[in-house]
């Protein structure tokens, strides 16, 4: 329900375009839109009318874009709550618990880079992580505050204070395909927990695209090392879109494979 809402009123595509900048406050608008749509759901409603003596062994709960939440942490007499960050490790972890975040060499989650960043992108950095910061205690959790006390009905605490009752926090992170940080022992990577033990095989056209991708990339690297990161990502991109309107199609036609290939090895 939440997802088909949201399509209907943002163009997700479009924002892989969108400035970082802009992102921050897109973002905090969607995360108040999704409150309140799953605060209006019949589970929320629910759990809302249960009495304030019900007790829960664990909550868990969304942090950044489900802080209205929080609610019922204070509701239920503040068990132990587990969170979870779809989004990876987003600054505000570090307001929550105290997990290391330093701009100078961790790059913003909404920001391509890694922790090998040029002067300038350091600056941009730390200025998208004061952005982030500033907008989330200032503007975003007062926003969801009066979102949760006009489902609630009552009076709650701060919800930074509440916030600090969260004992685990799994992020969506991958170790060997994002960059390495320091971690909190309470900070527990999980990117990757959904994909099967033996997933099904790949389809024969996509394992030829991978593979020639690689030997292209290796190409690269010869070719111009010092752009290899922006190379492959342009070529790969480029090259993959072309399966973009087949992707609900299991199988290729012959001239479409030959095609790809030809346009991957010229």
């Amino acid at each position: 329900m939440v997802y088909d809402a949201s399509r209907a009123l943002h163009d997700f595509e479009l924002y892989a375009e969108t400035p970082p900048v802009e992102m921050v406050s897109i973002g905090y608008e969607w995360g108040c839109y999704t409150c309140e749509v799953e605060l209006r759901s019949a589970g929320a409603q629910q759990l809302l009318n249960y009495s304030s003596t019900e007790r829960f062994d664990l909550i868990i709960t969304e942090t950044g874009w489900g802080d209205c939440f929080y609610g019922f942490i204070h509701k239920f007499g503040s068990p132990p709550v587990v969170a979870t960050s779809g989004a990876g490790i987003v600054p505000w972890i570090s307001l929550l618990n105290g997990n290391p975040e330093n701009p100078s060499y961790m790059p913003n989650y909404l920001l391509p880079y890694t922790s090998h960043m040029t002067f300038l992108e350091r600056i941009y950095n730390f200025v998208i992580h004061i952005i982030s910061i500033s907008l989330y205690l200032y503007s975003y959790i007062p926003k969801q505050e009066a979102i949760a006390r006009k489902y609630f009905k009552e009076d709650l605490p701060n919800f930074m204070d509440v916030s600090k009752n969260i004992s685990i926090i799994l992020v969506n992170t991958l170790v060997g395909l994002d960059d390495p940080r320091p971690l909190l022992p309470s900070v527990i990577p999980i990117g990757g927990m959904h994909v099967d033990e033996q997933p099904d095989p790949l389809p024969k056209v996509l394992i030829i695209i991978l593979r020639n991708l690689v030997k292209l990339s290796k190409i690269l690297c010869t070719l111009c090392p010092c752009r290899t990161r922006h190379c492959r990502r342009h070529i790969a991109l480029k090259h993959l879109s072309l399966l973009t309107n087949n992707t609900n199609s299991k199988t290729y036609s012959q001239e479409q494979v030959e095609a790809l290939l030809l346009r991957l090895t010229s």
